[in-house]
């Protein structure tokens, strides 16, 4: 997981200490940023009011830490690169941050309108190059409602799918470098060398935990880059994984199914589930508004079976779903048209045979070609329609 939900209660030393100066000179302005709340206030007035003065008020520290092939180009890039990298992290963490505590769909204890302060760092324990932010949320909103930490955790996965999708989008911009998830969901980033990702990689002990390191050091810009030049240098080349073949027109229906999994899903399983399908990255704004059109009956705490949000029907009819809004929201009124089709009582498979169909059937699949082909969804026979369906009933 890139993000994570702690509760915090100390007494803010923990960020304002640090001054990350790692990322002098890479990272736009200081190391804390006002997210919520006045901008213009001193940061480490905005910590006291989340914290309060003794530190015993509950706070919430979301971690939302960079995935090691993205972080590794702060040690093998160029200064004007690496700014780019930083700054993209940072809107990144802004859209989860406007996700996390976004409460329209009903959830309790959201956190919109808490203060919430990032602190931006760019190495671990062990001095490896580890892009990270901290963004502590205060413990209660705007209104002096208490935010729920669980609130936020049953996002945290989602959160971390946009994220990642946020990433892969726009790092062929700020680096050139394509972006993409592999079969298993791990990021990986053209031309960057696994051996120098494993070298990078904080170590585990033998029952699977994170090896800590020794107590946090604060080095300046000049001794990490010694530090990750001599790294790079010394490090065996094993060479980058193969850039797969990049379809951008349409989300992997392959991967947003397993990514919903099996049993009742809500509308931030969907979230999640599409950001991950979309192999290449996309746009968080855009993440969630195709999300809410491929669910639009999820709001609030509502559930469905994940079968029906992933609806092979659908997809083996119209083809994949289209990652663009607009163009999904063609896809999704074919789909009714569909539905519509199989709810008269029609069979599936005529539709990419009708010999020995009813002359209501024929006149029913014209029908359906003909609203397909008015939102330029393309013909039938050109579709992977799926045969031998029972008849009269879609999924959704």
């Amino acid at each position: 997981m890139t993000v994570r939900v702690l509760e915090y209660r100390g007494d803010g030393g923990y960020y304002l200490g640090d001054p990350a100066l790692e990322l002098e000179g890479v990272r736009a302005g200081p190391v804390a940023r006002v997210l919520c709340g006045d901008a213009d206030e001193p940061v480490a007035v905005a910590v006291r009011r989340v914290v309060g003065d003794a530190g015993a008020r509950l706070a919430h520290d979301v971690i939302i830490a960079a995935p090691k092939p993205v972080s590794v180009l702060l040690a093998t890039e160029s200064d004007a690169t690496a700014r780019r990298v930083v700054a993209l992290h940072e809107r990144a963490v802004d859209a989860v941050h406007d996700y996390l505590v976004d409460d329209a769909d009903g959830s309790r204890g959201a956190a919109r309108g808490a203060v919430a302060i990032g602190f931006t760092h760019g190495v671990s324990r062990l001095l490896d190059p580890h892009l990270h932010t901290h963004v502590l949320v205060a413990g209660r909103g705007a209104g002096g409602e208490p935010v729920e930490g669980r609130s936020l955790r049953r996002r945290a996965r989602s959160a971390d799918a946009l994220y990642l999708a946020a990433l892969r989008e726009g790092l062929p911009d700020a680096t050139g470098r394509v972006a993409w998830a592999g079969r298993r969901g791990g990021t990986h980033v053209e031309g960057v060398d696994v051996a120098l990702v494993a070298a990078t990689s904080t170590p585990r002990a033998r029952g699977g935990r994170l090896e800590r390191g020794p107590a946090k050091l604060r080095p300046t810009r000049a001794q990490v880059r010694d530090r990750w030049d001599a790294l790079v240098a010394s490090c065996a080349e094993l060479g980058s994984l193969e850039v797969p073949t990049r379809r951008t027109a349409a989300i992997d229906e392959y991967r947003f199914a397993g990514a919903l999994g099996t049993g009742l899903v809500g509308g931030p399983d969907v979230v999640g589930a599409w950001a991950a399908a979309c192999t290449f990255g996309e746009r968080p704004e855009r993440v969630r508004l195709s999300a809410a059109l491929a669910a639009p009956a999820l709001r609030g705490a509502t559930r469905r079976p994940a079968v029906v949000v992933a609806d092979a029907v659908g997809v083996g009819v119209l083809g994949p779903r289209p990652r663009d809004p607009v163009d999904l929201a063609a896809w999704q009124e074919g789909r009714a048209a569909l539905g519509r089709y199989l709810d008269a009582g029609h069979r599936l498979g005529h539709l990419a045979d009708p010999r020995g169909a009813s002359a209501a059937t024929w006149l029913a699949v014209a029908q359906l070609e003909v609203d397909l082909a008015a939102r330029r969804l393309g013909p039938l026979r050109d579709r992977a329609v799926a045969r031998g369906h029972p008849r009269g009933r879609g999924l959704s």
